[in-house]
């Protein structure tokens, strides 16, 4: 049976909230970096593999701080 494809969501904030763990681009693995450099500059919803969908959930951060802030989570 073939995986499963996954999404994951790539939103631009303005805010970070106060309990929200933050890490930057270069401190992730290279295959979450690729999702996060796969959105539109005003967020999307990219279609991954379950391997890069794993990473996301892994990573151990909720918004990622790059030019702008982005939140990113699988949904």
């Amino acid at each position: 049976m073939p995986a499963k494809l996954a999404q994951v969501s790539v939103e631009p904030i303005s805010e970070v909230p106060e309990t929200a763990s933050v890490r930057h681009c270069d401190e992730l693995p290279g295959r979450v970096r690729e999702v996060v450099a796969q959105a539109e500059a005003g967020g999307s919803t990219v279609t991954v593999d379950p391997y890069r969908a794993a990473l996301v959930e892994k990573c151990g951060c909720d918004v990622v701080k790059s030019t702008e802030y982005v939140r990113l989570e699988r949904v």
